[in-house]
């Protein structure tokens, strides 16, 4: 499938799209492809509120904001993350848990990536509203979604009980 219908047949059963993924034994390097992908599109999702920032603070011009939001959001999360689930992968190793690292880091990006479409609606909502409930609660979904669509990845009864 392509990466939009996954990401849309995500958010109506997690646990299918990940069953799927699980089953076609994507390696680290669509993996990788995930966070980079979910690092850009939260790069883009954050634009406007970086434009917003930029109007009201003029102090710090929209390119050095967006130069450090895209440093952040493309190069640091993604390799940050990847250096987390490493770190986890290895105490499940040392507690017993065999390849539990890439269920780890499978989850974690896709979860990153799928969430998406709720962080564009953040974004769109600190560029254009700004501070308040309104963000407050987009900001809320969009949490709570990359949440639910982690947790359903790592508990998916799809992975080998050795894995």
């Amino acid at each position: 499938m392509a990466v939009t219908q996954d990401i849309a047949a995500t958010w109506r059963g997690p646990s299918a799209v990940f069953g799927r993924m699980i089953r076609s034994g994507q390696g680290d390097d669509v993996i990788l492809i995930h966070a980079l992908l979910g690092g850009l599109l939260h790069f883009v999702a954050m634009a406007p509120a970086q434009s917003r920032a930029a109007y009201l603070e003029p102090s710090v011009p929209l390119e050095a904001r967006l130069f450090w939001a895209a440093l952040f959001f493309v190069l640091v999360l993604p390799l940050g993350l990847w250096v987390i689930t490493l770190i986890l992968g290895g105490i499940a190793g040392l507690l017993g848990k065999k390849r539990f690292g890439r269920r780890l880091r499978l989850s974690l990006f896709w979860a990153l990536l799928a969430a998406s479409p709720a962080a564009l609606l953040v974004g769109l909502t600190a560029g254009f509203v700004g501070e308040g409930p309104a963000l407050s609660l987009t900001s809320l979904v969009w949490v709570g979604a990359a949440l639910c669509f982690y947790v359903k990845g790592v508990a998916n009864p799809a992975w080998r009980p050795e894995a």
